[in-house]
C-alpha cells in the first residue's frame, strides 16, 4: 500500500481472537469468564449501532486478499461517526487470533477514500453486502493487559436475502508486542464452557460465505 497518502494517526494495527456464538450467551456472560481469572472492569458496558456497506469488484479481489473495504455509521452516546476503512490483512497463519492494518478516513464518498489508494485497490468497486449490528462493549483490564469484549448481533443483507449472526471479540489494546495473551483468552473461553466457536473469518467474509451457500 505504498500509495497511501495518510499519516500514522489514521493507520492502525488491530490484533483480536474472534469467535462465532452458537447458542444463546450474553456480554455479562462474558465478561463473568474474565473477571472469574482476576481481570477487572476498565470500562462498564456500552452499546453502539452501526451500518456498513462493503465494497468490491465483480471478482472479490478484496475478498480474495483477505481484506475489508467498508463504509460505518456508528451511532453511540448520541453521537454520529461516518467513516470508511480499509482492513489490510497482516495475520500469522499459524496463531489462532487475526492481526489487521486498518486505515481510516472520515471522508464524503466512497470516491475520495479509493483517491487515497491510487492504484493498489480496484477501481470498479461498488457495494456487495450491507450489515446492520448491534454492539455490545465493555473493556477489561489485569496488569498491564487491556481488552475490549465486544458481542455484535449482525444482520447481513444481500437484495431480498438477510441472515443474522452473533459474533464476539477479544481486541487488545494494549502495549504488549508478545502474542502469549491470545492463548490465555482461549484457554478462558474453553474453560467457560461457553456456545464459542474460534474463527479467523472477517464479517464480510462470513456474509459473502452464507449467501453462497444459500444461493
Amino acid at each position: 500500500m505504498s500509495e497511501i497518502n495518510l499519516n500514522n494517526d489514521n493507520i492502525i494495527r488491530e490484533r483480536e481472537i474472534k469467535y462465532l456464538v452458537h447458542g444463546k450467551t450474553s456480554l455479562d456472560e462474558i465478561l463473568k469468564a474474565l473477571l472469574c481469572d482476576g481481570f477487572e472492569i476498565a470500562n462498564p458496558p456500552r452499546v453502539k449501532h452501526k451500518d456498513e456497506i462493503y465494497y468490491d469488484d465483480k471478482n472479490y479481489t478484496i475478498l480474495n486478499r483477505g481484506d475489508v473495504l467498508r463504509e460505518s455509521n456508528h451511532r453511540v452516546d448520541n453521537k454520529h461517526i461516518h467513516e470508511f476503512m480499509y482492513k489490510m490483512q497482516n495475520s500469522n497463519a499459524e496463531k489462532p487470533y487475526v492481526e489487521k492494518i486498518e486505515i481510516r478516513a472520515k471522508l464524503n464518498t466512497i470516491d475520495e477514500f479509493k483517491a487515497l489508494f491510487g492504484s493498489e485497490i480496484p477501481q470498479d468497486i461498488k457495494p456487495v453486502l450491507r450489515a446492520s449490528m448491534e454492539r455490545n462493549f465493555a473493556t477489561v483490564k489485569k496488569a498491564d493487559l487491556l481488552i475490549i469484549i465486544t458481542l455484535d448481533k449482525t444482520k447481513y443483507t444481500k437484495g431480498e436475502q438477510s441472515f443474522t449472526e452473533l459474533m464476539v471479540e477479544f481486541e487488545d489494546i494494549s502495549d504488549i508486542e508478545s502474542d502469549s495473551q491470545f492463548d490465555y483468552i482461549d484457554k478462558l473461553v474453553q474453560q467457560s464452557r461457553l456456545p464459542l466457536e474460534l474463527t479467523k473469518q472477517s464479517k464480510y467474509e462470513r456474509g459473502y460465505l452464507n449467501f453462497n451457500r444459500n444461493s
